[in-house]
């Protein structure tokens, strides 16, 4: 249903003759516009009536004035398109792509900001904007209102019953299949609604494209931009011509091979304008205009001069048209004086009337005409004879009405309308004696058909009969009313439901029209809107409040105005369940084997029948999982059939009328289904002094990731116990300080995944840390003189947790001071070979023991021993004592004598 097929006049759109209509590559199809095309929909006189006449009125020439105050008003509505997409970001993105005066007002009402919902785009609607904006999720009879918790949708009913006439808009919306041709669809219903809507629907006979997270730069999104763009950047204001220039932008790329270009291929093709192609959009305030010229010209005349004007100055560029039926059609713009020349070429050959029409962008038209006459004397002209009311009843009054013109400008001397052949005089009633309409009004005509015609002379006897010959028919007076009966189905699911009727007027005048009338749940009847011509046929009747009984009858109306009357009870009754349930799910982020799957489902009409729970693997199709239950909440065991994965799910619910949900645009939820255990070490050092104890941990799971790690610890072989610390990530350190005091410490993890998979604990520790914060103890023993050296120097030291790592000796010579010896031993006892390096003298000594912790003994207050070394005394001492020879008494006196040289 591609419209543009009408533009696009190169090639056939099939030339591989497959049947396959506008193949890029086998069709040589060209993508460039040679027309402007737009579509009126109607399918009646009345209907086409009123899509002219709101054009006309905005184009500032219908027969309503175009209010002033509305053209610089754009309304802008949009609803979330998925959870990753806000339309209110997309029309972020139109603002900041095209240039909107800065004086406009715009009014956004986005689910994003919490300003959609129905009412609000309703009530906004009917204030008048000229341009409306919109994204969201449509199909032929509805459009998205609010997307965001409770769902609120504009129906067509809506639409044709919008009351901002005669402010009429222009929208243009992304939205699927809102403009599907082939269907009773809501923008054909927003260019009928009879009292308001608009002059002109943009829309998608099909599909819109978005991009799902990427607000604002999916294709359907990239035609809206360049529209807006054409008009207020490109100064293309001609709607066909806007929407054409949109779609050459991305013409080529539409014929190209890239991966998106079949989307815009798509949309180019799909994208309908109902409306006229040549009306033009406001863009600013109108202004007004006037045009100056002659009243008349003569037959074969060749020039003619219109001076225009604005404000009192000369207007530049205006489009002046002079139109003669049949005889005259040029065009001209005026120059910097305001002045258009018009040539006509050909010129008028026969009197009448030229018409005179001046257009400017943002300006209102000026209309007017001037009369062609002939250079000399010229017979009276008749013109617009009619009867009105065509049908009738004998109590109404008919007036027969005819425009009279002389070009000599004489009055008439005779002026009869003959009725059933009878004369009647006409009296003029407006305009000008020689330039006017004359009418006549009758009364009391007797019932059946009845004919008429005019006849005007002048004072010379130049005569004027309309018609030429013979009779106009009417007016048929008919005083009898008509009948009709209507049959309707006993249930519906569609929201559109099919109403015969038959009607009959006897031998009256013939029915006019059948409307149907309607109650709503045993309610009072209202008028439905829907009227049908001839004597048989039905109404495509768009039931408008919601779910419920629906009782009708219909009521005829003749040619001639009578009514008639509304039967006592309905012809016939539906049941309507209009709209299909809704259902979501919810699943958790991360899952094991099996999966639960909540739903909760709702349905407003015939009440729910069953939900079913669909998935998809790792991207792939959306398939039926077998699960499915009745009532309106519940829960689904899912267990995934193909392995580990993504697993996408949404619900369908059916409804016990039939109607089934719609498979949701993208998943109502997701789960990372791991049904594998995560796997974790720690690493601690060997020995430590301080607290706390520093523990290093990786962590990996190849699926849904690490949720967390936790540590555990043995005391000195005793049972392992959880210590408290718990890490996220998949590497890290705990900072781990025991109660138990010094001793041996044995540490693992246990990682824990997204999905709650919890790792077994090893069957031994990851790794081993002594705690010792203790230092050790060591002592030295030395002779007591010593006259040679090196001087053997025996340790022993001891470590009761971490173990002696070694034992260094100190000395110090005649209290001057320890210094460490340089000698250093390992082992809990051993030696050291002293060489005195200051010479004779007394040498102290003390050892320090280090653990293998690191823990150093502190320095002893006093030696461990001490040794009076002398290198050169190597003669032994002499002594001797002397006592007296006898003795009488004890104590006997000794004295002792010693010496030595050194």
């Amino acid at each position: 249903y591609c419209d543009y097929y009408y533009a696009d006049l190169d090639g056939t759109w099939n030339d591989d003759g497959d049947s396959l209509w506008g193949e890029v590559n086998d069709d040589n199809i060209d993508m460039f516009a040679d027309l402007l095309v737009g579509r009126l929909p109607f399918d009646t006189t009345s209907e086409a009536a009123t899509v002219v006449e709101k054009t006309l009125v905005y184009e500032g020439v219908g027969s309503t004035q175009l209010p002033t105050d509305y053209q610089k008003k754009m309304l802008m509505f949009a609803t979330q398109l998925d959870s990753s997409t806000s339309g209110g970001d997309c029309k972020d993105e139109l603002e900041n792509y095209v240039s909107i005066p800065s004086d406009y007002t715009i009014t956004r009402l986005y689910d994003r900001d919490g300003t959609s919902g129905k009412s609000n785009v309703i009530n906004a609607m009917n204030s008048g904007y000229n341009l409306i904006n919109n994204v969201g999720h449509a199909n032929y009879s509805v459009m998205s209102a609010k997307y965001t918790g409770t769902h609120e949708y504009l129906y067509r009913g809506d639409m044709s019953g919008l009351t901002n006439g005669p402010r009429y808009s222009v929208l243009y919306t992304i939205g699927c299949w809102a403009a599907a041709i082939d269907y009773d669809c809501i923008a054909e219903r927003f260019v009928l609604a009879p009292d308001g809507g608009g002059v002109a629907f943009i829309g998608n006979s099909r599909y819109g494209w978005f991009s799902p997270g990427y607000p604002g730069y999916g294709p359907s999104d990239a035609f809206d931009q360049e529209f807006f763009s054409a008009i207020f950047d490109g100064g293309t204001f001609e709607l066909g011509a806007a929407l054409s220039a949109s779609k050459q932008v991305f013409a080529s790329y539409a014929k190209g091979s890239y991966s998106s270009s079949k989307y815009y291929r798509w949309v180019l093709y799909e994208l309908n304008l109902l409306g006229s192609p040549t009306t033009p959009v406001w863009t600013d305030t109108p202004s007004s205009m006037s045009a100056s010229y002659d009243s008349t010209l003569t037959v074969g005349q060749t020039e003619f001069d219109v001076q225009v004007e604005s404000g009192g100055s000369p207007l530049q560029s205006a489009l002046v048209c002079l139109y003669k039926e049949d005889e005259v059609c040029e065009t001209a713009e005026t120059d910097s004086t305001g002045l258009a020349h018009v040539t006509l070429s050909p010129p008028p050959t026969s009197t009448g009337t030229m018409f005179v029409t001046v257009t400017k962008h943002n300006y209102l038209p000026e209309r007017g005409s001037a009369e062609v006459q002939e250079s000399g004397g010229s017979a009276p002209e008749l013109s617009d004879g009619s009867v009105s009311p065509e049908n009738g009843q004998s109590s109404d009054t008919f007036t027969y009405c005819v425009h009279y013109y002389h070009a000599d400008s004489e009055p008439p001397a005779t002026a009869d309308v003959y009725i059933d052949g009878s004369p009647h005089a006409m009296t003029l009633a407006s305009g000008q004696a020689a330039d006017g309409d004359y009418e006549y009004e009758a009364s009391s005509l007797s019932a059946g058909d009845h004919s008429f015609y005019f006849y005007f002379e002048d004072g010379d006897g130049k005569s004027a009969r309309l018609p030429a010959s013979g009779t106009y028919d009417g007016p048929f007076v008919d005083d009898t009313k008509p009948s009709s009966s209507c049959s309707s189905p006993t249930y519906s699911t569609s929201q559109t439901v099919s109403i015969s009727f038959t009607a009959s007027d006897g031998s009256g005048c013939g029915i006019s029209e059948t409307k149907l009338y309607y109650r709503f749940n045993g309610g009072s009847y209202s008028y439905s809107g829907e009227s049908q011509s001839g004597t048989s046929g039905s109404f495509s009747f768009s039931l408008p409040d919601g779910q419920g009984t629906y009782d009708f009858y219909t009521i005829a109306i003749d040619n001639a105005g009578n009514t008639e009357d509304a039967p006592g009870s309905a012809d016939d009754t539906t049941l309507y369940d209009s709209q299909a349930p809704v259902s979501s799910c919810s699943s958790p982020t991360y899952g094991t084997s099996p999966i639960t799957v909540t739903y909760t489902a709702s349905d407003g009409g015939s009440g729910l029948a069953t939900t079913k729970l669909y998935y998809s693997y790792s991207g792939g199709s959306f398939t039926f999982s077998g699960h499915q239950a009745s009532g309106s909440s519940g829960s689904f065991s899912f267990v995934p059939p193909d392995g580990e994965g993504t697993y996408a799910f949404y619900t369908i619910a059916i409804d016990n009328a039939g109607n089934v949900e719609d498979a949701p645009g993208s998943a109502d939820d997701t789960t990372i289904y791991d049904g594998t255990k995560p796997s974790s070490s720690a690493a601690s050092q060997t020995y430590a002094t301080s607290l706390p104890i520093s523990v290093s941990f990786t962590a990996s799971d190849t699926s849904s990731g690490i949720a967390s790690t936790k540590l555990y610890y043995s005391y000195n072989s005793g049972d392992y116990t959880y210590s408290g610390h718990e890490e996220s990530g998949t590497t890290g350190a705990f900072s781990f300080s025991p109660t138990e005091g010094n001793g041996t410490y044995k540490f693992y993890t246990i990682s824990t995944d997204n999905a709650g998979n919890e790792e077994e604990a090893p069957g031994s520790a990851d790794d081993t840390t002594i705690y010792d914060s203790a230092g050790p103890e060591s002592s030295c023993s030395s002779p007591e003189y010593a006259y040679s050296s090196p001087i053997t120097i025996t340790f022993t030291a001891s470590d009761s947790l971490s173990g002696v790592s070694s034992t260094k000796l100190y000395y110090q010579k005649d209290s001057g001071g320890y210094t460490y010896s340089g000698l250093e031993e390992s082992g809990t006892s051993g030696s050291f070979s002293f060489a005195p390096p200051e010479g004779d003298g007394t040498y102290d000594f003390y050892t320090l023991a280090t653990d293998n912790a690191g823990n150093e003994e502190d320095v002893p207050g006093s030696p461990d021993s001490s040794t009076e070394y002398s290198e050169n005394d190597t003669t032994r001492p002499e002594s001797r004592c002397e006592a007296p020879q006898y003795a009488r008494s004890i104590p006997i006196d000794v004295e002792p004598f010693a010496s030595d040289d050194q």
